[in-house]
């Protein structure tokens, strides 16, 4: 059982993705409080009452509301008697839950997902996915590919971009391709006055990184980001199957499609059918489909928001395809009104502070509200040009109001110790409206959906995608191949089929560069083996490789939990067995010179303030590497982590022998060096 919902400062119901099994179980719950009867229960599936889950979860919600405003302390879950577990966090105003009957820390790992998705896709305003049936799609997508990958794929487990290590006569010419398409995007969309700033283009096999070229002055694509995007590219049908049987807590069994609120009225679905459904088709749509047809190329986009040093939410475009079997092309664009946006969101974390500093935070908000202002006066005409500015004069009339709220006097009494502790409730109304007025213009200015200059832009990627097909063609087997078995090391001897010869009793390994994060791994997925031109005793020894690797890949995901789950105590070196295998896991710093540091030792206050350990919603590692080493810039070090299976039979001497020889020859491969080892930390 697994239910995601989003709840407003209302309590009303914005967003759910669940499976059959939360449905019925809300059904359930909704009969035995006598909030329904069995005969006004709806017979479709999918479909859920959400005045049903509005009134069964409104108590919790109130409760975790006022635990964290009256007294800072809200409770993260709650257990009930049945061992269903129920996680919440919450992200501007919003109550995000997660109920199943998994343990609280996967819960919670979800849930950080889910928020880093909402944060990807609609920024601070959570309400967009109400609104927007597109919004909740890519969401609920994306959340199911998740799902999926985390307990398939090793660069997910431990949220780390796995390279696919290829040869220079490989590498060379795919990172030209790359370099080709970002030109022909680039010299599209000036020539178009398209608006869009083509900045990344990436090759990803099999959820492998083959290849990445970003433009001159773009900012560098984040290892999370990468993760994220890769997410775009899992076809909805994959998510319904999986080569490892049924996920755990039924995550396999996600809604394909959200589930239908039944408060949405008829005249909605019709506005919203008549927006994608009676739009004008111009020329550059029929050649498009013409060309998508002809080529076999077909070419998507999605809007998508990224950290850069303008803001954290500024607005790109990707557009990606699949080249060849398992060969995709990703292009990331930049929007061109990322300054404006970037001045808004300044201008909302400059009020959302107000509550809590000094009188000056009101001159820096009138400051960059006038700038956010100037900047939008110098915006090009487009379709919702109007509704910007419009937006912008209602925001500055309710800052106007603000001001006249008594913030200024409360702000001066609490400087000087006096006053009411808690905001006044005029100054809470006031600073609540002016920042739901501010959200409003930055979703007109970040989140538009502009029909012509999207149009233009999907040609251009179309015919990019095309060039990038041709030029890889005659690599796109080799380059599938490669990625079934990386990674294959082609210096000394550490290969796939043979570095078990040189390391007895090793079963497997990871290790990733956590000041790249980036992961090098032998392959765990599991090849369908057909036993159709195998003979019996052929048969049974796939069958049993089959088995063999199994249990080898739910150790290595156990393995990871425990590592994770020291990790967060603060310990950074352990080795630990069970009645088959042996483990451990290690985690070093280095400085530039390759010469180990030993960190400080924290106290239990800095650890549970820190985050669970990965990338994807927060990097646990650069703020580990803050805390241990206060007095130096994390950019001055490096930290590395490695994972050991040994069969159980090994001694614990043998295995930090073995690591010792282990990294030194996927140094040599990667083209890394190091003089220090993680043993000699022990």
């Amino acid at each position: 059982m697994l239910g995601i919902l989003i709840f407003d400062h209302l309590n009303d119901l914005i967003y759910i993705k669940s499976d059959h099994s939360f449905l019925r179980h809300v059904q359930g719950m909704a009969i035995a409080q006598g909030l329904t009867s069995p005969s006004e229960i709806s017979n479709v599936p999918a479909a859920v009452e959400p005045n049903l889950l509005v009134q069964l979860f409104s108590p919790l919600i109130t409760s975790h509301q006022v635990m964290d405003v009256q007294f800072g302390n809200p409770y993260s879950s709650i257990t009930c008697h049945d061992n269903t577990t129920i996680a919440l966090q919450k992200y501007e105003g919003c109550v995000f839950v997660c109920v199943g009957r998994q343990e609280e820390e996967e819960l919670q790992r979800l849930l950080n997902i889910v928020i880093r998705l909402t944060k990807l896709l609609v920024g601070p305003c959570v309400n967009v996915l109400r609104e927007s049936s597109e919004r909740r799609r890519v969401l609920g997508r994306l959340v199911k590919a998740w799902l999926r990958l985390v307990q398939q794929q090793q660069c997910y487990l431990v949220e780390a971009v796995e390279r696919l290590l290829v040869g220079p006569d490989i590498a060379a010419p795919a990172v030209q391709v790359l370099s080709q398409v970002l030109d022909k995007m680039k010299s599209s969309s000036n020539s178009s006055n398209a608006g869009l700033i083509p900045c990344h283009a990436l090759l990803l096999v099999r959820n492998k990184l083959l290849a990445l070229y970003s433009s001159r002055s773009a900012q560098e694509l984040s290892a999370s980001d990468i993760l994220l995007l890769n997410l775009l590219l899992q076809q909805p049908d994959e998510d319904e199957d999986s080569s490892d049987g049924r996920l755990p807590g039924g995550a396999d069994a996600l809604l394909q499609e959200d589930c239908m609120l039944s408060h949405t009225s008829a005249e909605e679905k019709e506005a919203e059918e008549q927006a994608t459904t009676l739009q004008d088709v111009t020329l550059e749509q029929l050649e498009g489909e013409e060309q998508r047809m002809n080529s076999g190329v077909s070419c998507h986009s999605s809007l998508v928001l990224l950290k850069t040093e303008l803001s954290v939410f500024t607005p790109h475009l990707v557009h990606y395809t699949t080249l060849h079997h398992n060969l995709s092309l990703v292009v990331v664009s930049e929007i061109g009104r990322s300054r404006v946006s970037g001045s808004i969101m300044s201008l909302l974390q400059c009020v959302s502070s107000l509550s809590s500093s000094s009188n000056t935070s009101l001159d820096v908000c009138q400051a960059t509200l006038l700038q956010t202002q100037q900047l939008a006066r110098k915006l090009q005409p487009g379709s919702n040009t109007d509704a910007v500015m419009l937006a912008l004069e209602k925001v500055e009339l309710q800052w106007l109001n603000c001001r006249r709220s008594g913030l200024a006097e409360w702000q001066e009494q609490q400087s000087n110790g006096g006053g009411e502790e808690n905001v006044p409730s005029r100054v809470e109304a006031a600073v609540t409206a002016l920042q739901e007025g501010i959200r409003t213009a930055w979703r007109h200015i970040s989140l538009p959906y502009i029909q012509s200059s999207s149009v233009i832009a999907n040609n251009t990627a179309q015919h990019a995608a095309i060039f990038a097909k041709d030029q890889l063609a005659s690599y796109a087997q080799f380059i599938d191949v490669k990625s079934m078995s990386n990674p294959k090391f082609e210096c000394r001897s550490l290969t796939v089929n043979r570095y078990m010869d040189d390391f007895p009793g090793l079963v497997h390994f990871i290790y990733i560069d956590r000041s790249r994060h980036q992961l090098t791994a032998p392959s765990l997925d599991l090849l369908e083996v057909s036993s159709g031109g195998l003979s019996a005793s052929e048969g049974d020894m796939a069958a049993a490789c089959l088995t063999t690797r199994q249990l080898t890949k739910q150790r290595v995901w156990s393995m990871v939990d425990v590592a994770r789950s020291h990790l967060s105590n603060g310990q950074h070196s352990v080795m630990w067995k069970d009645t088959t295998f042996s483990y451990a896991y290690f985690l070093w710093f280095e400085d530039k010179n390759n010469i180990a540091q030993v960190p400080e030792e924290l106290d239990e206050d800095v650890l549970s303030a820190l985050p669970r350990p990965g990338i994807l919603s927060e990097d646990f590692y650069r703020l580990l590497t803050a805390h241990c080493f206060p007095g130096t810039s994390a950019e001055r070090l490096q930290v590395y982590e490695v994972m050991c299976v040994h069969l159980g039979l090994v001694t614990a001497p043998c295995v930090l022998e073995q690591t010792r020889r282990l990294l030194a020859s996927v140094w040599e491969v990667t083209g890394e060096s190091s003089s220090y080892n993680p043993a000699d930390l022990l």
